[in-house]
């Protein structure tokens, strides 16, 4: 059983780091949109692509409040509420299954 808690284990650390890594990135999309950008330039093609599904399904439930497109917010909440409950888990279900 020790295979499968080191398995739940690397799972649970390497889904941490997914989501604080996706969080930077619907950070930086949130703040680049606040600015004139050049919506050909690679970067802002990357994180619109990566974030933008994500965003216009929040804005299927969540409309903009006037010009203030509150989604990102939202998406952070989910992720943070996400990053504390699954990776821990996770990793406190691989630790017991090693002993």
């Amino acid at each position: 059983m020790f295979i499968i808690g080191n398995f739940l284990i690397a799972l649970g650390k390497a889904l941490a780091i997914g989501i604080k890594v996706y969080i930077f990135l619907v950070i930086l999309s949130a703040v680049s949109s606040w600015f004139t950008v050049d919506p050909f330039h690679p970067l802002i093609r990357f994180l619109r692509g990566t974030t933008e599904p994500v965003f216009s399904r929040v804005r299927r439930f969540i409309p903009p409040i006037g010009f203030v497109d509150i989604s990102p917010l939202f998406i952070l909440l989910i992720l943070y509420f996400l990053l504390e409950f699954l990776p821990p888990t996770l990793i406190k279900t691989g630790i017991s299954l090693q002993r």
